[in-house]
């Protein structure tokens, strides 16, 4: 599920935002395995041609074999929407890939971000989320990751937390050699 998110003003603004879905088919190499099959599913179909080319660049994969148990779906909708909305509003696309999901136990849902749809759809689908935690988000955010960090005595570089949050009344923390926009200072040894 190549699903991205951004709020709705974010989606208007990234001309070809599409174009994203794209991004997963670097995980094509797991149909290296003969007994795997992929549910790749994106908001419009894929040219065939970018499936081609995605599926050569292993070369250890047999494209015949693995194209066979590629299953493209695609939700014939190009509005600037999170893709999981959309799986999650059409009833027969998700009664679809619930049907070709064999075995719930040895099945995932692979997301690029996890939020609460990608959760539900997972759910859904009875099958496990691979993907970050949507309440631990934060914590993959570089100012959670500092945080997180530093909570666990693991040393990080000078820089700034909660820089950029969006989140009113919310003050960039300066740490020593920092300051709001700009990198850790390599001149000097960290601290």
């Amino acid at each position: 599920m190549p699903s991205f998110i951004l709020d709705q003003a974010g989606m208007d603004k990234a001309p070809g935002g599409l174009h994203y879905e794209e991004r997963l088919l670097a995980f094509l190499h797991l149909l290296r395995d003969p007994r795997r099959r992929l549910v790749y599913v994106t908001s419009l179909p894929l040219p065939e041609p970018l499936v081609a080319y995605a599926l050569g660049l292993d070369r250890s994969l047999s494209v015949p074999d693995a194209r066979r148990r590629l299953v493209l779906l695609d939700c014939g909708d190009d509005r600037p929407a999170q893709l999981t909305q959309k799986v999650l509003r059409r009833p027969g696309l998700l009664a679809h890939i619930s049907g070709l999901v064999r075995e719930p136990e040895d099945a995932c849902l692979l997301a690029f971000n996890g939020s609460r749809h990608e959760r539900s759809l997972a759910v859904r689908l009875g099958v496990p989320l691979y993907a970050c935690e949507p309440d631990l988000a934060h914590l993959g955010t570089k100012s959670g990751a500092r945080a997180l960090f530093k909570s666990a005595g693991v040393p990080v570089p000078r820089g700034v937390e909660g820089y950029g949050t969006g989140r009113p009344g919310r003050r960039a923390r300066r740490t020593p050699g920092g300051a709001p926009g700009r990198g850790p200072r390599h001149d000097h040894p960290a601290e």
